[in-house]
């Protein structure tokens, strides 16, 4: 009895193993492969409004078309999320390994 069990739990995980890799190749395929291959179907990004917008070819409505940039941003450092990335330290080519730079990089 307990031997039946097991085999049909051993049965039911390696179907679950199979499906699991199937499922991961087709992911693999979809997000890694060129578009020019068949897909089942293919991801688009959506990086706001100025890439939605549609633009004529023609010069003059080209010019027309293009929103008028806005006021530049200044940038103070410091500013934004800022993640600590800890401190790297590196050998400047010294055989002895008594020159080395002690980085901390904060990104």
């Amino acid at each position: 009895m307990l031997n039946k069990i097991l085999k049909a739990l051993n049965a039911i995980t390696q179907v679950i193993l199979l499906i699991t890799a199937f499922v991961s190749l087709i992911t693999a395929y979809v997000v890694f492969a060129p578009d020019e291959l068949p897909k089942p179907f293919r991801l688009v990004y959506d990086y706001g409004a100025t890439l939605t917008t549609p633009v004529t070819v023609a010069a003059e409505t080209v010019a027309e078309a293009t929103p008028a940039p806005e006021a530049a941003h200044e940038i103070i450092p410091g500013e934004g999320i800022m993640l600590n990335m800890s401190t790297k330290i590196i050998n400047l080519v010294d055989p002895t390994g008594r020159k080395y730079i002690r980085v901390p990089l904060v990104a």
